[in-house]
């Protein structure tokens, strides 16, 4: 009796080709993450697209517009007087520029680290698995990608629309905040923003490479699995955000 063949082995993605498949055939690219797992290629793309949306931000609106926007919404400063609120904004000017690029070189790297160390435990916790630190942070990194999307819509509209009509809190009204009116609570405004259509883009394409990694695992599992943190997230600066207003 003759044995069978071995199953052929899936050729390996390029770099290229793997971060588009990401957006075209899911399946396939996070197959291919879970076989070689890389992470570092989508963290520099994150970096640059940060970077390039903080200098754009800088020139075209403003971190001072950005401070008064911010003043004029939050409930605490409403009885400050017009000296004290630009001695608040002069302090706040010497470090968040710095700080704004900051977050954008490093923010992805930390993101992607805690984001993966979390699924990695709630996912090996939950369904028996063993997926490593490596393999979910490279399943997270790709999976933020699709924010690239929303990033470069943010400079364009950086670009086209007058400062002072420019929404910090949805810019490119992906988010249900849009239904909100400008005067409306800030706790209300940091939930609604949290339901944006590329989070939700993100947390289907985690499930996906969770899928990937660990087989065994049903889609409505793995989306659950993802979205636990999500909303316990969502839950926890949204409550923060209402007690300090």
């Amino acid at each position: 009796m003759e044995s069978q063949a071995p199953p052929p082995v899936p050729q390996e993605m390029g770099v290229a080709a793997r971060l588009v498949a990401v957006f075209f055939s899911p399946a396939e690219a996070f197959a291919d993450i879970v076989r070689k797992p890389r992470w570092w290629v989508p963290l520099i793309i994150v970096a640059i697209m940060g970077v390039a949306t903080v200098a754009v931000f800088a020139q075209h609106i403003g971190w001072e517009s950005m401070l008064r926007q911010q003043m004029q919404r939050a409930s605490r400063t409403r009885d400050l007087t017009s000296a004290q609120i630009e001695q608040a904004i002069s302090v706040q000017m010497r470090f968040v520029p710095i700080a704004g690029y900051v977050a954008a070189v490093v923010g992805g790297a930390i993101y992607t680290f805690l984001t993966g160390a979390i699924l990695m435990f709630l996912t090996n916790s939950m369904s028996g698995t063993s997926i490593k630190l490596k393999t979910m942070m490279g399943i997270v990194s790709h999976a933020y990608l699709p924010n690239m999307i929303n990033g470069a819509v943010a400079i364009v509209l950086m670009f086209l629309k007058d400062p002072e009509d420019f929404d910090l809190q949805n810019p490119t009204m992906f988010n249900a905040s849009i239904v909100l009116a400008s005067d409306a609570a800030r706790w209300m405004t940091v939930l609604l923003s949290s339901f944006d259509l590329f989070t939700f883009w993100t947390i289907f394409l985690i499930a996906v490479g969770i899928r990937a990694a660990a087989p065994k695992v049903k889609m409505g599992k793995a989306i659950a699995m993802v979205g636990m943190p999500w909303i316990l997230w969502v839950a926890i600066k949204t409550l923060a955000t209402a007690a300090t207003s």
